[in-house]
């Protein structure tokens, strides 16, 4: 919350919170589509420009998900691409991103690279390199593409870049699993 309230306080908003769940609880549970991977075969590229979401409550990018990172990811040509400032929730250090958030935000977007490309994958390896500190409260832009693909695998790389700064600040490397159309039939 980046405030210093008192205990009176928190306890009063704890008990709104758990109320508030409990009654969010109540509530049919909203499943994942069946047919989720299936479609990444079937369902036609999303629009060059356009927007990309998969599922508004995604752990990282989601944005009905109130934890997850506020980033807008969008076809660019073959890449994905988010422009991010991460606030203090995402701090490590004072001022700084937290080397997790920066690998989940890596990760998520090259998911969505899958789904440019119109494949089933998951992450099999993910290598992260830290290049320079990542400040909380500055505009960064991450790009992800595709730079391998065979019948099994892909190869995805992507690099975090401080907005007008012409120098990553973090770069990655991942490797997917592609799950083969007919084992989605």
């Amino acid at each position: 919350m980046a405030h210093d309230a008192d205990e009176a306080t928190l306890d009063a908003l704890a008990r709104w919170a758990a109320d508030t769940a409990e009654l969010v609880r109540r509530e049919p549970i909203l499943p994942r589509a069946a047919d989720y991977l299936h479609r990444r075969y079937t369902d036609p590229a999303p629009p060059d420009g356009g927007a990309l979401i998969t599922s508004s409550d995604r752990p990282v990018s989601g944005p009905a998900n109130p934890s997850a990172v506020a980033m807008t990811i969008r076809r660019v040509g073959n890449e994905a691409r988010a422009e991010i400032e991460f606030d203090r929730r995402f701090e490590s250090a004072p001022g700084r991103v937290h080397g997790g958030v920066t690998a989940s935000v890596f990760d998520d977007l090259m998911g969505y690279v899958q789904v440019i490309d119109g494949v089933a994958a998951y992450t099999r390896e993910l290598h992260v390199r830290y290049l320079a500190a990542i400040p909380t409260y500055t505009p960064i832009e991450v790009r992800a593409r595709t730079t391998e693909r065979g019948d099994r695998r892909s190869i995805v790389t992507a690099e975090a870049r401080i907005v007008g700064v012409d120098q990553p600040v973090a770069d990655a490397r991942g490797i997917f699993a592609v799950i083969p159309r007919e084992q989605l039939d």
